[in-house]
């Protein structure tokens, strides 16, 4: 079957555009991207939307296949289209605003929180024809956490039932790239990374206070931080700059993929402090490149090793320290081939059949029913 599929994303950033990039590079139909920079989110899921649509309704006829991101707010979108035939649409969630831990710096938290992105989202999820999210947790979470919210709201009679919407749903992880050929340095004391947004969401608190407890204990590490400041940073980032920069060998943005690459391939320790992930691919990408992974017992991380694989890797929020003190005893970290060998799961080549897979079938079944 010859396709052609449009990708739809008001909200372009860093993981969007490595998923979407990935399609384009490793599916066997033609894919093209429609997207708008990553900046003021929820304007984007408004004004972003409308945009988008008026981009790709000359279009309408070249493709078979739309797949939005959960940044779109559907029904306008296809409402903006309304005269035109349109192709059938898979709803990707990278992310949800029901479940999404807000920062408590949005105005919107002294209001009582504005639940409006959250309805988008679920509005979206009703009108799609097929929903994909990008872990099993990610989906358990969403289908877990709606009836709560729609409790919330005046009671109507919904013209879903949350089976409607698992019916047509699955999960497909993103995908990543190969990684690149490199020689792992033979450091034999700690080399801890951070690669993650510089944000609230990703634990740098925790993560930061930790390494300033190894360092007043005279431990011996160094430290790669990986990501572009903002303005509005977290302000642990100043202070763990300052204090720990003794240890420091990398701070800020890599350049290009090959430098961020060469810094990740330096690093053998990934300490995860996320309160948010619903997937990683920061994660995935710090044990592709060796490092040993210490994961909270949560969120989708749990989904990034073995299953059954007992060991420090998985700690509880009480043992995190308990169990980075065993990894530096045991210097645990100088033998991470087991995670790394089961993260090959996510490489692209292992998972675009499957995407390529339910393409096809939402193409020829919308077809059939037309």
């Amino acid at each position: 079957m010859n396709m052609r599929i449009a990708i739809i994303d008001p909200f372009f950033e860093v993981s969007h555009s490595h998923w979407a990039n990935g399609i384009v590079d490793h599916s066997r139909f033609v894919v093209d991207i429609f997207s708008n920079k990553a900046k003021h989110w929820k304007w984007q899921m408004i004004g972003g939307t409308l945009e988008l649509a008026s981009r790709v309704k000359s279009q309408l006829n070249n493709y078979d296949l739309f797949i939005v991101t959960d940044m779109i707010d559907l029904p306008s979108f296809l409402g903006y289209l309304t005269k035109e035939k349109t192709p059938p649409v898979l709803l990707y969630f990278h992310e949800n605003q029901i479940t999404y831990p807000w920062s408590e710096t949005d105005q919107d938290i002294k209001s009582n929180r504005d639940h409006h992105y959250g309805f988008m989202n679920l509005r979206s999820a009703y009108v799609a024809d097929y929903i994909a999210f990008n872990s099993e947790y990610h989906f358990n979470s969403f289908y877990g956490a709606i009836p709560k919210f729609i409790g919330q709201f005046p009671s109507i009679k919904w013209p879903f039932t949350i089976d409607n919407l698992k019916e047509k749903s699955t999960v497909i992880p993103i995908g990543i790239n190969k990684k690149i050929t490199t020689k792992k340095p033979s450091n034999t004391i700690p080399y801890f990374v951070w690669n993650h947004r510089w944000e609230y969401d990703k634990g740098p608190d925790k993560f930061f206070n930790t390494l300033f407890k190894l360092d007043h204990q005279k431990i011996d590490f160094k430290l790669i931080v990986l990501g572009k400041p903002y303005v509005n940073q977290p302000k642990i980032f100043d202070e763990a700059k300052e204090r720990l920069s003794h240890n420091i060998l990398h701070w800020g943005y890599a350049e290009n993929k090959d430098e961020y690459y060469e810094k990740l391939n330096m690093a053998n320790i990934a300490l995860i402090t996320g309160n948010q992930d619903f997937f990683g691919i920061s994660v995935v990408e710090s044990i592709q490149y060796g490092c040993l992974p210490l994961l909270p017992n949560r969120l989708a991380y749990p989904e990034h090793l073995p299953a059954g694989f007992n060991d420090v890797a998985l700690y509880s929020e009480d043992d995190m320290m308990q169990n980075l003190m065993q990894v530096l005893r045991n210097k645990s970290f100088l033998n991470t081939s087991s995670y790394q060998e089961f993260i090959t799961k996510y490489h692209w080549r292992n998972v675009i059949e499957f995407y390529d897979q339910v393409f096809e079938e939402i193409v020829h079944f919308n077809s059939a029913m037309t």
